[in-house]
């Protein structure tokens, strides 16, 4: 599906006919692949979802950004982790997003 620029697909029972809103006969499956990146940093601001800023492996070229998205224990030994070596943003990371203070390293939720 990812090759031909699809983001999932959709499975039905073969007697349901569609109708809108939410139901258990149709099934939305997305694809998705999985890399290794480098963290080079997290954006977050008080009230709005973490952002992990990631480099391709080796060469802390940036690449995007994901969401945040782990449990408590993990969430705050990332924090942890990301405080203990918290500094300004790369100057070759542009990741789409106005920049604020707060993006220079996390604040405890």
């Amino acid at each position: 599906m990812l090759p031909a620029g699809l983001e999932g697909m959709v499975s039905k029972r073969r007697d349901s006919k569609y109708r809108s809103g939410p139901t258990t006969n149709w099934l939305k499956t997305k694809s998705f692949t999985e890399s290794e990146f480098e963290l080079l940093g997290v954006e977050r601001e008080r009230g709005k979802p973490a952002f992990a800023l990631m480099a391709e492996p080796g060469t802390r070229k940036y690449v995007g950004s994901a969401f945040v998205s782990v449990n408590r224990e993990i969430r705050e030994r990332l924090w942890k982790r990301v405080q203990e070596h918290a500094g300004p943003p790369p100057r070759t990371c542009q990741s789409g997003r106005q920049r604020s203070g707060s993006s220079r390293g996390p604040k405890p939720a």
